[in-house]
């Protein structure tokens, strides 16, 4: 945050305000939504076709691009990204991921699944851990934060455009996974299960960084004792949820990743539109 940064923020800051104004004359019921000041220089707006097609003749508007939906996608594996041979370059599987913050935006977290236990980890950095709820008018810390982070899932960050204070009630990080409890009365209880709800981003952090140890497969009517571990199980992770899934929604995530201090983002997400846009013009790839 250099004099020569803060007084560069400030001029784009203006320019994207005179911009707005210019579109307010012409769409006076624009509705305007993210307003991105790092990873990109420009705003999300609700506009009809022809407004759309106006704004991109206008001075100072370079793109204009569809709000899209983004669907859950994945394809992928440890063992085709070799985890074990980097865990021997660093010292170990003690040592992989150590230090660094894994951001995973899809669709929530459980810290109290086995692969998210902090038993071990490094204390988190400070200011963490921290569960947020990101609107585009500012953001609103969850009560009972001890709900959504510990010390291995540090930041729990939920993306609602118009969010309020009521949201934070009815949104939230987890995804409500069923947790089986060991006691006198349940001694050998099911393995954890996530079963009915939308578990991909559960599934996802747990490839990046799940904790390494041995958990209960269930296969049928057989529970297999089984050794497995996330690429990176020694790294931090930070679960963002976008609660309607955008480019607008997920530019917003990866301005919020650069606060993090994240070092990696995956984002499990995507439209047919992608294979139609070039890449270099996608706001989402400009603001990677």
């Amino acid at each position: 945050e250099t004099p020569a940064a803060l007084a560069y923020a400030a001029y784009l800051d203006g320019r994207r305000a005179a911009a707005i104004a210019r579109l307010k004359a012409v769409a006076p019921q624009a509705d305007i939504g993210w307003q991105y000041h790092i990873v990109a220089h420009g705003f999300t707006v609700g506009l009809t076709a022809d407004e759309a097609v106006a704004a991109k003749h206008m001075p100072g508007f370079d793109l204009v691009f569809p709000d899209e939906k983004l669907a859950y996608e994945m394809d992928s594996s440890a063992e085709v990204v070799r985890a074990t041979d980097a865990w021997q370059a660093v010292g170990g599987v003690e040592e992989a991921g150590l230090g660094a913050r894994i951001a995973v935006m899809d669709s929530g977290m459980d810290i109290e699944h086995p692969w998210f236990r902090d038993e071990g980890m490094p204390s988190p950095p400070a200011g963490y851990p921290s569960a947020t709820l990101v609107t585009s008018n500012g953001v609103l810390s969850y009560p009972e934060p001890e709900r959504f982070v510990n010390g291995k899932v540090i930041a729990a960050r939920v993306f609602v455009r118009n969010g309020t204070t009521q949201t934070l009630q009815s949104q939230t990080p987890l995804i409500g996974c069923s947790i089986p409890t060991i006691g006198p009365s349940n001694p050998n209880p099911p393995p954890a299960g996530c079963a009915g709800t939308n578990d991909h981003g559960l599934h996802v952090a747990g490839i990046a960084s799940g904790r390494r140890g041995t958990y209960e497969l269930k296969t049928g009517s057989l529970v297999i004792p089984t050794v497995m571990s996330g690429v990176a199980p020694m790294a931090h992770v930070l679960t963002y949820r976008n609660i309607d899934p955008s480019v607008g929604a997920t530019v917003a995530g990866l301005e919020q990743s650069v606060k993090d201090e994240v070092d990696a983002v995956n984002m499990s997400q995507g439209t047919v539109g992608w294979l139609l846009a070039r890449p270099e013009r996608h706001p989402i790839s400009l603001a990677a």
